[in-house]
């Protein structure tokens, strides 16, 4: 589990950073209780048509995809802030200004 206290003391998170950090935490926990469920009822269940992978196992994948694409979302600045603290930045504004670039041929 990603632990907020131990990033906020590594890097200066603005309230944003925190809701997202939050948010991945809260996918994580699901993806935990779901993982759980599927272990213990089994990771395939059988139906009328065969052998299916128990539902909670798509759901818990999905949780995890989910928590990827926020973290990814928020990455550390590559240069220290100068006081010590590293700060965090929107990864997908350096995305949109790279492909504005590409598009627009700059």
């Amino acid at each position: 589990m990603i632990d907020i206290e131990a990033l906020s003391a590594l890097y200066e998170l603005d309230e944003i950073d925190r809701t997202i950090l939050e948010t991945v935490a809260e996918h994580q926990r699901i993806d935990a209780e779901l993982t759980a469920l599927a272990t213990a009822e089994g990771l395939t269940q059988k139906t009328r048509d065969g052998m299916k992978l128990h539902p909670a196992v798509a759901e818990a994948r999905r949780h995890r995809v989910e928590a990827s694409r926020l973290l990814a979302s928020i990455v550390p600045d590559e240069q220290d802030s100068g006081g010590g603290d590293l700060t965090m930045h929107d990864a997908r504004s350096d995305w949109a200004r790279k492909a504005a670039g590409a598009r627009w041929g700059h």
